[in-house]
């Protein structure tokens, strides 16, 4: 870092860190994959309400 005894993390490339872990990793690896895939379920889910929606007004 700039001061004597500090530390500064970095992504690539010198960009900024996306995600710090610690000994956890696994398990938050896994509680963030879980909550992607309910997201992705539900955004499914609403495509199919929105093309069901769109089907009955045409």
């Amino acid at each position: 870092g700039s001061r004597d005894g500090t530390y500064e993390l970095r992504g690539r490339g010198g960009r900024p860190a996306l995600v710090v872990l610690g000994e956890g990793a696994a398990g938050t690896g896994g509680v963030l994959s879980r909550q992607a895939w309910k997201h992705f379920a539900a955004a499914g889910a609403l495509s199919l309400a929105a093309a069901f929606m769109l089907a009955r007004t045409l």
